[in-house]
């Protein structure tokens, strides 16, 4: 059934154009197709939502500087290399000490729910 990035960051400046333009150039890397973008801006940050031929990938800015992205990957060769990938594009570039924390999850194996607590 694919992996599932998650990744929660903090104190990072971003406008809208660039978070475009930063996620376009990690999906490039990996072997994911994109077949739409939708984009909402509000008082209060942006989200823009890929949806890809293998699933989706979206991410979520607040005015505060932080930043949530969720990248599920559907892909029957590479999906976990789509994602470990596409985390690393944002490490480079943001910088692993932005990172709150970070996840890949094997999905369709896990029967359990995952609860995490700070």
């Amino acid at each position: 059934m694919g992996h599932h990035l998650l990744l929660d960051c903090e104190n990072i400046t971003l406008d809208f154009n660039n978070a475009i333009d930063l996620i376009n150039e990690g999906l490039k890397k990996t072997d994911v197709n994109v077949l739409s973008i939708i984009k909402n801006r509000s008082a209060n940050g942006y989200s823009i939502v890929y949806l890809l031929s293998e699933s989706h990938l979206s991410l979520h800015y607040w005015e505060n500087g932080n930043i949530s992205i969720d990248f599920y990957n559907c892909s029957q060769k590479n999906s976990l290399l789509n994602c470990e990938i596409f985390r690393e594009h944002i490490f480079k570039e943001w910088g692993i000490k932005n990172v709150l924390y970070h996840m890949i999850i094997k999905r369709g194996d896990y029967t359990k729910t995952i609860i995490l607590k700070n």
